[in-house]
């Protein structure tokens, strides 16, 4: 029988920045290169222009700012391009690495799943590329020019500049693990959702003939208020960390203006560079702000479960980049569950030296776990794991799952899954 392919001979079984190492990136870096020194040139031709009016630097003004923004929409092109390519060519690749696997292990496996899962990751991929990756990167390369161009029209910007940006990775640091740990509790929230659902589409008939919708309907309530109640939780922390860092960025800005304002009054800065710093400062401030509001987005807490291979993917992927995996999650499947997954993984937790791992079958033993890890806040664990799931699972009477099911009529959880 032939075997399957190392899982790294190739490029096509590896996922890396290799895959858009290709000229059009580098052509789009480039172009937003030119982009950031055409925005910093737009604000010191605007602040010759506010202290002397000239037909020549109207002209001039008007021609970079719409070429800056021609070669920005260039870049923009050139790099959501790319990253479709590559994205393409990795739902391909997995698809390949998925066909090529023995007969046996591909038949013991969810096709449907695994069509899911190739289709959903590689989205939320190139969307991370698309967007948080690029803007993130246009910021990083405009802040560059606009620090120089500060710190040649004021001498204290060389080091306010710096001080600031120093000052919002500080204020917001502390708040990235908990808003990525709230996700994950999020996604586990989904997880939890999407199974229970799964669970009474498999058993529809039982549940019709034992007039047990409402039971089902109710239970997917309850679990929809908690993923709601887990993104509230989430989108609190990112308004807090919005508002660390707006704060202290704004703080530069009316500092900005304060001495601007007091060197003009004794005449020891012009009313052109008075306008150009605080065009400069402004537009730092604006990008910085929002390269803080796109951090959160930017974690890496691997999240899935114990069926199929989520924990054999995780660990080979943090054994590669231990730097970038600040934890790895699993939900436990239930016996039924792991049945109609197509099975349950290999414990490999002991594979990954350094890197936590949070085993539970609930989103509230998540927590609990992340909270003594030091990577959740306390305000996340709100409730016990029983209490929790006595409150989703509801009356102690109605059957929760199939497990549950299955023991109380004295079956076993996989002849539950078959009735």
């Amino acid at each position: 029988m032939t075997t399957p392919p190392a899982p790294h001979a190739s490029p096509s079984r590896q996922i890396g920045w290799r895959r858009i190492a290709v000229p059009s990136t580098w052509a789009a870096v480039i172009l937003a290169a030119v982009t950031a020194l055409a925005t910093t040139a737009a604000s010191v031709i605007a602040g010759r222009l506010a202290e002397h009016t000239s037909a020549r630097l109207v002209t001039l003004l008007a021609v970079t700012v719409l070429g800056g923004a021609l070669v920005d929409t260039a870049g923009r092109f050139l790099w959501a391009g790319m990253v479709d390519r590559a994205a393409g060519q990795l739902r391909r690749d997995l698809v390949d690495a998925v066909l090529a696997q023995p007969l046996e292990a591909l038949s013991e496996q969810a096709g449907g799943e695994i069509l899911d899962r190739v289709d959903d990751d590689t989205h939320e991929i190139s969307n991370l590329l698309r967007q948080q990756i690029w803007m993130v990167l246009r910021m990083t390369l405009a802040m560059v020019p606009m620090w120089i161009v500060a710190g040649i029209t004021w001498w204290p910007a060389w080091v306010l500049f710096p001080l600031f940006a120093a000052l919002t990775w500080v204020l917001m640091r502390s708040l990235l693990a908990p808003i990525a740990a709230g996700k994950v509790l999020e996604e586990a929230a989904w997880t939890e959702h999407a199974a229970i659902f799964e669970e009474g589409v498999a058993g529809r008939d039982d549940i019709r003939t034992s007039l047990g919708q409402p039971f089902v309907v109710a239970r997917l309530a309850k679990l929809s208020a908690r993923v709601h109640e887990r993104f509230l939780a989430v989108v609190r922390l990112e308004v807090k960390l919005l508002l660390r860092t707006g704060l202290s960025l704004h703080l530069l800005l009316v500092l900005v203006v304060l001495a601007g304002v007091a060197l003009a009054s004794r005449t020891s800065m012009s009313v052109g560079d008075l306008v150009t710093m605080f065009l400069v400062t402004s537009t730092f401030v604006g990008m910085l702000a929002r390269v803080a509001e796109q951090f959160p987005d930017i974690q890496w807490i691997l999240v899935g479960d114990d069926g199929q291979h989520d924990p054999e993917i995780y660990a080979e992927f943090a054994q590669r980049h231990p730097d970038r995996v600040k934890a790895i999650v699993i939900r436990q499947l239930t016996p039924s569950q792991a049945l109609l997954a197509g099975g349950r993984a290999e414990d490999t937790r002991h594979s990954t030296p350094g890197i936590p791992w949070c085993y539970g079958p609930d989103g509230a033993t998540l927590s609990n776990q992340l909270e003594d890890l030091g990577i959740l806040p306390v305000e996340f664990v709100d409730v016990q794991p029983e209490a929790w799931r006595e409150d989703i699972l509801g009356d102690d009477e109605a059957p929760a799952t199939l497990d549950a099911a299955a023991q109380r009529d004295g079956r076993s959880a996989d002849e539950e899954a078959a009735r």
